[in-house]
Order: structure tokens, then sequence, then C-alpha cells
């Protein structure tokens, strides 16, 4: 199954800059012909649960894991809920997301400095 995931991941990944692109270009029209509502900008990513980035591991839980989730998502890995609860498949993502990408501290399954900057790229 890993696998099949990383060889969908470029599909999943264009297929996400292709909306993104979309989204933009309609915010931006959106943005300048808009008088009394403001418009939201999330992150590059489509991930606004979180701002803090803490060390996070099997057990956590908040948004802070949200934003984790919601980001590994859109790193291609669907079978994540975005639920707030760091669970087996969660730390099952991070793991694969680390040693795929040569996250520098291995694959250890703890989201820490290194893997929040891998997921925000």
């Amino acid at each position: 199954m890993r696998r099949t995931m990383r060889a969908m991941t470029p599909l999943v990944l264009a297929a996400s800059l292709v909306t993104a692109g979309s989204t933009a270009a309609f915010a931006t029209s959106t943005a300048t012909t808009a008088t009394t509502a403001p418009v939201t900008i999330q992150n590059e990513h489509g991930c606004a649960y979180s701002s803090s980035h803490p060390t996070l591991r099997r057990g956590s839980v908040g948004n802070a894991v949200r934003h984790l989730q919601c980001l590994l998502q859109y790193w291609g890995y669907p079978y994540v809920a975005v639920d707030g609860e760091f669970g087996p498949l969660t730390e099952t993502a991070v793991r694969d997301f680390q040693a795929y990408w040569g996250v520098p501290g291995g694959a250890d399954g703890v989201v820490g400095t290194n893997t929040w900057a891998y997921l925000h790229r």
C-alpha cells in the first residue's frame, strides 16, 4: 500500500497545485471586487488549524494535531482523519513521510522542528 501511496503522491500534488492555483485566482479576484466582506487567506497548504508548531507524538491532541493531519492529507496521506487525535494512523503517516523525504532525525514518528519544516515546504 505504501508503494501505491507514493506513486499517487505526484498526482495528488499536481491536482492540489492546480486546485490551489484556481482558488488563489478566485480569492484574488474576490478580494479586489468585494468591498464589504473581508477575504480570509489560509496558509499555502490550506491548513489553518493552528499557528503553533509544538513537538507532537502519539497521544497528543488539539488544534496543532489537526494542523498536522491536514498537512499530511495535503502531502498524499488521505487515510489520515483530521480529528485532532495523534493515533496510530497519524503516527504511521508521519513515519512514512519522514522516511520518504529523508527528514533529519530519522523516521521516529515524532513531529518536531525538522518535520514541521518539511511539512511546510
